[in-house]
């Protein structure tokens, strides 16, 4: 067990509810972020204690979350989302043409974030959060080189990037998709790695205790919020 000092703050009276950490992380034991009532009697700048496990095992307090824990909950639903909405994008790109043999790979990549998400898997996600960096560096370099290409062609008519041939307004068409799929995918990248760091954080087996927290329904966040 850990014990931690608390300070009643100055604007805190008994019964109001405080986040509070326990444990300093340090060595093996994560710290855990809880929620607690300020005993009665207490004024502000007052102290009591606290007492608390190193670990989130077994620690349930009703279906009350921390903000943590909440952004923790909200990132689970919006990488689920984002993973289908990644698989329909890919789809999209592989039978459009551009490069869809290239990115065929990453179609099969989607479902680990979707299972990741599902089952609290940090193991899942961070696989998925590093494939999906990996996405943005292929797109980024297939725009670069097809764009060498469409340039260096000595064909006043007709242009060649890689494998695709079409004239100049294919070929902007082209740019401004990709572009348009390097934007999506840097900021679906950007959540995945946060939900997986997050994750890890708060812990595999606390969120699977808070997952049907009546207190916060899950939703999609399209930026992060700080906790």
């Amino acid at each position: 067990m850990v014990a931690t000092v608390v300070t009643v703050p100055k604007d805190g009276k008994p019964g109001d509810e405080i986040q509070v950490q326990i444990g300093s992380g340090l060595g093996r034991a994560a710290p855990v972020r809880l929620i607690v009532d300020i005993p009665k009697g207490l004024e502000p700048g007052d102290t009591f204690t606290v007492a608390g496990a190193p670990s989130r095992v077994g620690i349930v307090i009703g279906d009350r979350v921390t903000d943590e824990e909440a952004l923790c909950l909200d990132l689970r639903h919006t990488v689920k989302c984002l993973s289908v909405f990644a698989f329909v994008l890919t789809v999209l790109n592989v039978f459009s043409g551009f490069y869809g043999w290239v990115l065929l790979f990453f179609l099969f990549c989607t479902p680990i974030g979707f299972v990741g998400a599902s089952i609290y898997s940090p193991a899942l996600i961070q696989a998925y959060g590093a494939l999906s960096i990996f996405y943005v560096f292929a797109l980024v370099l297939a725009l670069i080189l097809s764009t060498l290409d469409y340039f260096a062609s000595d064909s006043p008519e007709t242009k060649y990037y890689m494998f695709y041939e079409g004239g100049e307004v294919e070929f902007w068409v082209f740019v401004v998709w990709y572009v348009f799929l390097i934007l999506v995918n840097m900021w679906m990248a950007h959540m995945v790695t946060t939900f997986s760091k997050t994750l890890v954080n708060v812990g595999e087996a606390r969120m699977k205790d808070l997952q049907d927290a009546k207190s916060h329904p899950q939703q999609f966040i399209c930026c992060l919020r700080p906790v």
